[in-house]
C-alpha cells in the first residue's frame, strides 16, 4: 500500500491485488479498527506489469501527498518514471466535496459524497514520463482537504 498518515485524514491509501481470471461479482472488504467514517472506492486496472514488485512507478518520491488544508490539501505534483501509466489521483476531505471539479484532463471515477469522510477518485492515462504534473482540482469545500497521487505500470 501507498498512504499519506499524517494530519487529521489519516491513512489515505492506495491497495494492490492482482488477480488472474475476470472480476465478476467480486466483495472487497475492508476491517476498520474504529467507528470513525471511512470512505472507499475500487478501480479496477486490467494491464498492469510488473506484477511480482509493484503495480506502482519505481519513482522514489511516488506516491506524492498534501494536506490536510483548507486551501490547498487538493493539489498536488506527479512526476512518474515509466512511460507508460496509469496515473491515479484522490482527494479526501473531513466533509463533503460537493463542489470539486475534475483536475484538467483527468477522468473521474467517483465521489462518494459521505458527509463524514468524502472520497474523490481520478484517472488520466499518460504515454511518456511525466514531471511536476500538476493536479489541483478546484474547490470552494473547505474542509481538511488531503489528497494523494501516484502511477500505475504499464497501463496503455
Amino acid at each position: 500500500d501507498r498512504w499519506l498518515a499524517d494530519g487529521v485524514i489519516r491513512g489515505l491509501k492506495f491497495y494492490t491485488g492482482y488477480v488472474t481470471a475476470t472480476m465478476a461479482g467480486v466483495n472487497v472488504t475492508a476491517t476498520l479498527s474504529s467507528n470513525s467514517g471511512a470512505s472507499f472506492i475500487v478501480l479496477p486496472i486490467r494491464g498492469a506489469y510488473n506484477r511480482t514488485l509493484s503495480f506502482f512507478d519505481p519513482n522514489s518520491i511516488l506516491p506524492v501527498t498534501a494536506g490536510p488544508n483548507d486551501s490547498t490539501g487538493q493539489h498536488v505534483q506527479i512526476s512518474t518514471t515509466n512511460p507508460r501509466s496509469l496515473l491515479v489521483y484522490a482527494c479526501a476531505a473531513k466533509g463533503p466535496l460537493v463542489n470539486i471539479t475534475d483536475p484538467s484532463g483527468w477522468t473521474g471515477v467517483a465521489n462518494t459524497g459521505y458527509v463524514l469522510s468524502d472520497l474523490a477518485v481520478w484517472y488520466k492515462l499518460v504515454n511518456s514520463a511525466q514531471t511536476l504534473l500538476d493536479v489541483n482540482p478546484s474547490t470552494s469545500d473547505a474542509h481538511e482537504t488531503s489528497s494523494i497521487g501516484d502511477g500505475i505500470n504499464g497501463v496503455l
